[in-house]
């Protein structure tokens, strides 16, 4: 094992930055999300595997609840607050571990993979017969991390009572991608390179320093390997950041929504920008349905001002000098519409139809997380896992993605239920970026602490709105950071 110097300061530091919030390792979790090729070691006897600074935050949210009394208590209480999803999230491992394990052995040279190529310094793929690999190892430890993350996070729930850290932990996240951004593009505008590549210390194929721009414009990487890696974790955070804008009017939520903005188009990833077209869809529909329900935001008539006003501008530009856009037309064309005839374009579909034709030729069980590589986080939950696997996945997407129902909510609930919501609309950012290019089945960090925040402000929500049904006044939901039990309510 090689440990990384700058990684493990960068590591130090997420955990000072969580005391200085006394965010119990959950803001020092989020914020280390957007350190996306930052690894602290290097484990040679998994292949050279670098795990991410973000994979050993769990691990040490782990370590730290076995020392707690009444870890043991709380996490019973997660398995019976929730029990579909706890249960589901625990089958899901079982059968992700099975899957790496039996899967690459039981049809071993029957069914034709791609993997990637080790001699290949670019990390190139190539077509190969179905057999046992460290991927599957490495894969499933990912996944496992992940869905470990939830259980952290639902038992601290247990306990706080309220989402304010997470909120934090969101808005850390999101303050670090912007930030990392801003002086990657800075740095390169200034000719200095990217200034960011010592901090990238994972052992991934690296895709920043032989295209720094596209189409004349500058390619925003951030501290990740890749543009669109980064594209993907910008929308998502600006998914966050202005749904929470929407529901709280927070300034700072609109000020990083705006840089976020122009990071996501200045990373100029087809994904991402397929992804912002997305979220503003649903945008639009949101704005549409609160219009017809008579339940106008003051920001939703800010936010249609500030669209209409850009919108204006940007004609009035285009009347007066029509050339001024040729550059951007440009990039349009090469990001998006050149993009689905392109060689990688063709190379990539051909990888998730041997992917779909390897879940047939397993008879539904899968081909084992990491035995093959795909170009679609969707192609890859249904070849890697199988139906089964398929199917507790969807599940828990079902119960993110449907949200928290704030219609009988009472008004001490709303700011849980403001983060809540922004966890949704960025966990459905993510995925829907992950279903355009991710080779992982892994929904990510990001997927199961909103699992985790949308289940807890459930569970709230009811509480509160039985206890406005009994007659009681005094809220159900305590103050931040909280250790206490739920406190007793008393009649009006």
């Amino acid at each position: 094992m090689q440990i990384s110097l700058i990684g493990a300061l960068i590591f130090v530091a997420l955990l000072i930055l969580d005391r200085f919030f006394r965010g119990q390792l959950i803001v020092a979790l989020m914020a280390s999300l957007a350190f996306g090729a930052t690894a602290v070691f290097t484990l040679s006897s998994l292949g050279g595997a670098s795990p991410p600074v973000f994979t050993l935050m769990p691990l040490v949210m782990g370590g730290v609840a076995i020392f707690q009394k009444q870890i043991f208590r709380e996490l019973a209480r997660v398995f019976r607050d929730h029990p579909a999803s706890t249960w589901s999230v625990l089958i899901l491992m079982v059968v992700v571990f099975c899957g790496a394990f039996i899967s690459p052995r039981l049809f071993a040279g029957e069914v034709i993979v791609f993997v990637v190529n080790r001699s290949d310094v670019n990390g190139g793929v190539e077509a190969a017969l179905l057999s046992p690999s460290t991927f599957n190892i490495t894969q499933a430890g990912y996944l496992a991390i992940s869905a470990f993350t939830y259980l952290m996070i639902a038992t601290i729930l247990q306990r706080e009572r309220s989402l304010e850290t997470i909120k934090i932990g969101f808005l850390s996240w999101a303050a670090v991608i912007a930030l990392s951004g801003l002086i990657d593009l800075s740095a390169k505008i200034l000719g200095l390179g990217d200034v960011l590549e010592p901090l990238r210390t994972a052992n991934y194929a690296a895709m920043t320093g032989t295209e720094f721009t596209l189409a004349g414009f500058f390619r925003v990487s951030g501290l990740f390997s890749e543009a669109s890696a980064y594209g993907a974790s910008a929308v998502a955070a600006l998914a966050f950041t202005l749904t929470y804008w929407r529901y709280t009017h927070s300034t700072g939520a609109f000020f990083l929504s705006m840089v976020l903005f122009v990071m996501v188009l200045m990373s100029t990833s087809s994904t991402a920008y397929a992804t912002l077209v997305m979220c503003c869809g649903f945008l639009f529909l949101s704005l549409l349905f609160s219009i017809a329900q008579g339940r106008i935001r003051r920001s939703d008539i800010q936010l249609a001002a500030l669209a209409l006003a850009g919108a204006t501008f940007a004609i009035a530009i285009f009347l007066a000098a029509p050339e001024q856009f040729e550059p951007l037309v440009r990039l349009i064309d090469v990001s998006l519409l050149s993009k689905a005839s392109s060689d990688s374009a063709l190379e990539r579909s051909l990888w998730n139809m041997h992917a779909l034709e390897g879940l047939l030729h397993t008879y539904g069980l899968g081909v084992g997380i990491g035995s093959t590589r795909t170009s679609s986080w969707v192609v890859a939950v249904v070849s890697h896992l199988g139906v089964v696997g398929s199917a507790l996945v969807g599940y828990l997407c079902l119960v993110v993605l449907c949200g928290v129902n704030e219609r009988d909510a009472s008004a001490d609930i709303m700011p849980d239920i403001a983060v809540a919501q922004s966890a949704r609309a960025a966990t459905a950012a993510w995925l829907f970026a992950a279903a355009l290019s991710s080779p992982s089945p892994d929904p990510g960090v990001l997927f199961f602490v909103s699992l985790a925040s949308v289940l807890a402000c459930k569970k709230w929500v009811g509480a509160s709105t039985a206890a406005a049904r009994h007659g009681f006044t005094r809220p159900l939901n305590p103050p931040p950071h909280s250790s206490s039990g739920l406190p007793g309510a008393q009649p009006a």
